[in-house]
């Protein structure tokens, strides 16, 4: 993993956890998630994290649901 880029170690998952990256800031997106998919050999799943509150949704919707729009951070998981 020579290439990995160490700002990425801020945003590695713990082994424990479904994700493989989490809280990575939604403002770099696009320069992170090219990255990540370069360096994983499979399908990636993104979830869009962030405030919910607006949306007039029940806690456990407002858990499963973010739309991009209202997110302020991303995970990446790999898709099934």
């Amino acid at each position: 993993m020579n290439d990995f880029p160490v700002v990425l170690y801020n945003y590695v998952s713990p082994p424990w956890e479904m994700s493989l990256y989490k809280g990575i800031p939604i403002h770099m997106m696009d320069y992170y998630l090219p990255i990540i998919r370069s360096m994983h050999n499979c399908k990636l799943r993104v979830k869009y994290r962030g405030p919910r509150k607006h949306r007039n949704c029940s806690a456990v919707n407002r858990a499963a649901t973010c739309l991009k729009a209202d997110a302020v951070s991303f995970a990446v998981y790999k898709a099934r």
